[in-house]
């Protein structure tokens, strides 16, 4: 059984209306990872480095990210599809500096000094 939402109504004030059973099966979860992760092309590989590889609809315009490490690095990573033709990364910046693109995605590796990075990619 797959269960992604459920309204699982208390009857009784303050509780009416609550629910809490999409996270009883897992589905959820994997809800999550389909849409961080296929979708928008976000996984950590081998907990050091971000691959970035988005397959979103040629629709949209961009999105953002932002990531937090266990080190309190932060990554603010913003993508553009200024084309609206989404087939794959086509420039990607860190900290304003050429990161480099190879087969229509980006791997940046995970710092741990504790800054705010900033990612900018490019898809088209």
């Amino acid at each position: 059984m797959s269960l992604t939402a459920w309204n699982a109504p208390a009857p009784e004030p303050p509780h009416e209306g609550r629910g809490g059973w999409s996270w009883y099966t897992g589905s959820a979860g994997w809800l999550y990872r389909v849409a961080l992760e296929s979708i928008l092309g976000f996984p950590v590989e081998n907990g050091d480095t971000i691959l970035l590889r988005p397959r979103v609809p040629n629709a949209w315009p961009g999105y953002r990210i932002i990531y937090r490490t266990g080190t309190g690095t932060v990554y603010e990573i913003e993508v553009k599809n200024p084309n609206r033709r989404a087939a794959g990364v086509v420039a990607v910046e860190l900290d304003g500096r050429f990161a480099g693109s190879r087969d229509g995605e980006a791997r940046i590796a995970l710092a741990t000094d504790g800054r705010t990075h900033r990612v900018s990619v490019i898809v088209a």
